[in-house]
């Protein structure tokens, strides 16, 4: 079992003081089954992201480690996501998901992390 804690918070404000908007803070605890692996991410195909214990992916957390291309996230052949190099992404997954991923010209690491809802 283990447990993703998120919290989200930041404010934003216009050139006028009188304007200003703050976002309270949002915060999503999951329970279940978590898997947190590395996956050499090629462009000749796209591969399959190994699940571990996580049989229903429900949120995956995706790094692409690559210096220069991106990664595309896949359900199948569908694009869910393109992370650029140096940057990660936290993604709701659809019900049922073929979790695939795809490097856009060069081979390279992608950790990722996947968790599913508490039974």
């Amino acid at each position: 079992m283990s447990t993703l804690n998120l919290t989200i918070s930041g404010s934003f404000s216009t050139d006028y003081d009188r304007y200003s908007l703050a976002q309270p803070s949002a915060s999503l605890t999951m329970g279940g089954e978590m898997q947190f692996s590395t996956l050499t991410v090629t462009q000749a195909a796209s591969l399959a992201v190994p699940l571990g214990t996580v049989t229903t992916p429900t949120i995956g957390y995706f790094y692409n480690a690559g210096p220069t291309n991106y990664v595309s996230i896949l359900d199948n052949a569908t694009e869910i996501a393109r992370i650029p190099s140096g940057r990660a992404a936290l993604i709701p997954l659809p019900n049922g998901v073929d979790l695939k991923a795809q490097a856009n010209t060069a081979d390279c690491s992608m950790p990722y992390a996947l968790w599913e809802e508490a039974p």
